[in-house]
């Protein structure tokens, strides 16, 4: 049975929900999914939804980096149909499209 947490659930979270057992653990080495917990804890606590970012967290970026194509068109699509203020400016949105292997 898949195991689904929701956007904002912390990597520290689903890490040790996904290590509870030693059989889950072993499980979940083998494939990966503990590494990127690790790596994504590395970088952010959490998992985050760029949909669901205010307008007022948008214009705080002037950069935005996707590592996949389907995030970069999913970011472009947003900001395309946010209703701009004055206080939005130019964003940079770069796509490196990256695999990600344990």
């Amino acid at each position: 049975e898949p195991r689904v947490f929701k956007f904002g659930t912390r990597y520290e979270e689903m890490y040790n929900s996904l290590a509870a057992t030693d059989d889950d653990e072993a499980f979940f080495i083998q494939n990966g999914v503990l590494g990127l917990c690790r790596r994504g804890a590395a970088v952010k606590g959490f998992p985050q939804r760029w949909q669901d970012t205010s307008n007022t967290a948008v214009t705080e970026h002037d950069v935005v980096i996707a590592f996949e194509e389907r995030i970069f068109d999913a970011v472009v699509e947003d900001l395309q149909m946010r209703n701009p203020t004055e206080d939005f400016d130019a964003i940079h949105v770069i796509c490196l499209d990256t695999k990600d292997n344990p």
